[in-house]
């Protein structure tokens, strides 16, 4: 009897090792099939990126753009817009090597939705890295414009009306506002940068006046306040 207990357990146990042994020649090596570019390796049927690369395959890599500018700007890459507010950066992922297109605009509107200033725009190429090198670019405001706010801090009056480059027969520019006295910091919009900017404003309801040359300095990202008193 023992004998017998011994050549089934023995045959079971034979059996076991067979059937783990076809179960294992039959299992199916999930990276058979999956190349892992840019030296990525293959694990579980995954690609694990190097550095730098990303997607299934370690076939892609990223470049990002930076909003530098006092507004939010509206960016489309390949036709498909998003929005980014001021200092904030937006990445994009794509393969190695293949192109881009970049749109940007950026600008001011009143509450009627009417252009303040003028538009700021942006249009070029780019190409996605084939290094696995991250590409970073700044989106900035170029020398020749600037970005004009207003700060109103006289006791009684709004401000309704402003000319930018005022009694300047080639460049002079007006537009309808709503400056509160509230001592806040609005946005007024882009304007081109003249050698002698002069800044004009119309009170709303005691009719007041003022009026600045204010120091601009014609560089990249220029901006300037203006203050009523």
């Amino acid at each position: 009897m023992k004998h017998t207990r011994i050549i089934i357990l023995t045959a079971f146990v034979t059996l076991c090792s067979f059937i783990f042994f076809i179960q294992s020649s039959c299992k199916k090596d999930k990276c058979k099939d999956l190349a892992c570019h840019n030296t990525g390796l293959c694990a579980d049927g995954k690609c694990t990126c190097p550095s730098g690369y990303f997607g299934k395959f370690c076939d892609s890599t990223s470049i990002s753009f930076v909003n530098t500018a006092l507004t939010p700007l509206t960016i489309a890459v390949n036709g498909s817009s998003t929005n980014v507010p001021p200092d904030s950066t937006i990445t994009f992922k794509g393969n190695t090597g293949s192109g881009l297109f970049i749109s940007a605009y950026t600008a001011v509107t009143n509450a009627a939705g009417k252009l303040r200033g003028k538009a700021i725009a942006w249009s070029f190429g780019r190409y996605f890295p084939t290094n696995g090198d991250h590409y970073s670019e700044a989106l900035t405001i170029s020398a020749g414009s600037f970005f004009l706010q207003m700060k109103n801090q006289n006791f009684h009056d709004s401000v309704v009306l402003i000319y930018v480059n005022y009694q300047n027969p080639h460049d002079q520019t007006y537009d309808t506002v709503n400056i509160p006295h509230d001592g806040k910091v609005y946005d007024i919009g882009y304007y081109d940068v003249n050698p002698s900017t002069r800044i004009y404003a119309n009170g709303g309801i005691a009719g007041d006046n003022w009026s600045w040359v204010p120091a601009i300095k014609d560089t990249v990202n220029s901006s300037v306040i203006v203050t009523v008193f």
